[in-house]
């Protein structure tokens, strides 16, 4: 379980990360 945590928060990162980038660039793209 403990090990799994790492890979969770890992994934998340990840996921904001690419939700973030592409929010941005449909922002920013008209």
């Amino acid at each position: 379980m403990s090990s799994e945590l790492p890979m969770f928060l890992l994934q998340c990162c990840v996921l904001i990360g690419l939700s973030g980038i592409f929010f941005i660039r449909g922002a920013g793209d008209p």
